[in-house]
């Protein structure tokens, strides 16, 4: 993008209408790994028109509001429920499919304003993001931008629960909704090897540490430091053998 040059932006997917369509992130994937080269430079105004969204398919449809889903998580427990709450008449009524749109741009404009270039307090919106970028990359983007990062959210969601930061209770009433939107879908046919090789290069690791955003209960995500090692090898691999069927 030209230095000074007026854009305007008409998001036609719901992943972008919800989500990358403020932000002032762009950015491109570079060989197997996502966002690896990008800058920062926003539209001069976003013009979003749902009937746009008329086109897409199921499975783009589920995409955008599993990219959605994350912020409600972020925002809190009020909004978690409400999301869940309409998340199957948001398949099939424009209007409340409208509302969630809104209140998903809301929640990411509040962190924008205090965070705008993504390096502090903005950065929980990785929640389920390392682990989705690996299964998109690894199934050579056959899964869906945010039906990865569903995925992504129970994946962090289990780590979370198995370092004792959430119960298994709420990771499954979260997993409810994630099921929705993964459904009809597989990554069974990932290798674990592969996997912990991919999510170790993620951009926000430091060294031979992930950088995981992890969950502490509905509005406490938060960035954790887990070792790449055996014990959490052990926890990819009892997910994929025993939380996928």
């Amino acid at each position: 993008m030209y230095r000074g040059v007026d854009w305007l932006f008409y998001p036609t997917t719901l992943l972008a209408q919800g989500d990358s369509c403020i932000g002032s992130k762009t950015s491109i994937n570079f060989g197997a790994f996502k966002n690896q080269i990008g800058g920062f430079y926003p539209p001069n105004k976003i013009l979003i028109n749902p009937a746009f969204l008329d086109s897409l398919s199921d499975a783009e449809m589920k995409s955008g509001l599993g990219e959605m889903c994350h912020y409600f998580i972020v925002a809190g427990e009020a909004d978690f429920k409400r999301y869940k709450q309409d998340y199957p008449q948001a398949l099939v009524d424009k209007e409340v499919l409208a509302g969630i749109i809104a209140r998903s741009l809301e929640i990411k404009k509040s962190y924008i304003e205090i965070d705008e270039f993504d390096r502090n307090e903005r950065q929980v919106f990785n929640y389920g993001h390392s682990f989705g970028h690996a299964i998109e990359s690894l199934t050579n983007y056959r899964i869906p931008h945010g039906i990865a990062v569903s995925y992504g959210m129970d994946m962090a969601n289990f780590v979370s629960v198995k370092l004792g930061y959430i119960s298994e209770y709420t990771r499954q009433e979260i997993r409810e909704l994630l099921e929705e939107i993964w459904n009809g879908t597989s990554i069974n046919d990932i290798s674990v090897d592969k996997f912990s090789q991919t999510i170790s290069k993620d951009k926000k690791n430091v060294g031979k540490e992930l950088r995981l955003i992890l969950n502490k209960g509905y509005g406490k995500i938060f960035k954790d430091a887990v070792k790449n090692d055996e014990r959490f090898i052990s926890w990819l691999k009892e997910y994929f053998e025993n939380e996928l069927n």
